[in-house]
């Protein structure tokens, strides 16, 4: 017979890892890990790989580690795929999926993007450490318990002149049964799906500054919102940083540089305001950023260069004239 805090010890963490997806800060770094519709949306082959170390100091903490590998394939199409890896005491999850968008370009300035994700989750529970008197729970600590189930996501983005940004994105979009393994119980896990909208606007301060304010609010069943508040500025594309604000969480600052071309490199501290405060010295994510060239010299321009080419041609004619 198996031990009883086994049981709800399996209940309550996959349970609780089902509620919740990923939390990050740098998620205005690379928008394609909250929505789908965000993905590949320059032309260049970019990487990002985050880490994010929860509550530094209180065992048994979250971390999560995000990889990305993005691409825009045609002038409508865009083409990803990601990989997660989260940890949050016992319990670990693995989320692996693929992610394509479509962009409908309503006119030169309104850009609409859908985007769909599917791919495959499994949930760990990792008890090695854990001690059990009972030789029945002996063997679900050795051998580990593990569930596999179906992910999907969808999204929608808009965009204005490149400048104004808004998205709303439902992650968890259908309930996904997990067999639990090796004792055998098939229990369907309901994943809640999740809602989360954001909006930001790039503001030119000057020819080499840019502010960009941004706002996004998390919705889940049986959970209070979340709202995020983030000013960023950015210096000539070479360095970055903000403030923001982060209701039930608490205040977090990054700040970021690209070291040579297509490389960036950007750095989180969250400071953590809640009853845990005197338990943790905060929450720290690091994002690594990397695009590879495109070899303009073998490849002919798309339609959108030549179109984007042709405005900036007729903007240098105007400004001569005058």
């Amino acid at each position: 017979m198996k031990n009883t805090i086994s049981i709800i010890l399996i209940f309550t963490c996959v349970f609780y890892s089902a509620q919740q997806t990923p939390l990050n800060s740098l998620y205005f770094q690379n928008l394609y890990m909250i929505n789908s519709a965000e993905v590949g949306k320059t032309n260049q082959l970019k990487f990002n790989l985050s880490h994010r170390q929860q509550w530094v100091g209180f065992e048994g903490a979250p971390t999560t580690t995000w990889f990305t590998v993005q691409k825009k394939l045609n002038r409508n199409l865009n083409f990803g795929i990601r990989f997660n890896y989260d940890q949050i005491s016992f319990f670990e999850k693995l989320q692996f999926d693929a992610s394509s968008s479509y962009l409908l370009k309503i006119d030169k300035a309104n850009e609409l993007t859908f985007g769909l994700s599917l791919g495959m989750i499994q949930g760990s529970l990792v008890m090695n450490n854990m001690i059990s008197t009972d030789n029945s729970d002996e063997i679900l600590l050795n051998n580990g318990v593990n569930g596999v189930g179906f992910h999907s996501d969808f999204g929608i983005a808009y965009s204005l002149n490149k400048k104004l940004n808004i998205g709303i994105s439902f992650p968890n979009l259908f309930t996904t049964s997990m067999n639990i393994e090796p004792i055998n119980i098939d229990q369907t896990y309901d994943y809640k799906m999740h809602r989360i909208a954001y909006l930001s606007y790039e503001l030119d301060m000057s020819s080499d500054v840019k502010f960009t304010p941004i706002i996004l609010i998390r919705k889940a069943a049986g959970l209070s919102n979340q709202i995020d508040l983030i000013g960023n500025f950015n210096f000539q594309n070479n360095y970055w940083g903000g403030l923001g604000f982060r209701q039930q969480g608490g205040f977090l600052v990054n700040v970021g540089f690209s070291p040579i071309d297509n490389l960036n490199l950007t750095y989180s501290y969250e400071f953590n305001n809640s009853k845990i405060t005197s338990f943790n010295s905060g929450s720290h994510e690091l994002m690594l950023s990397f695009a590879l060239k495109n070899k303009t010299k073998e490849n002919p321009q798309t339609e959108e260069n030549q179109e984007q080419n042709t405005t900036d041609d007729q903007e240098k004619e105007s400004e001569i004239n005058e």
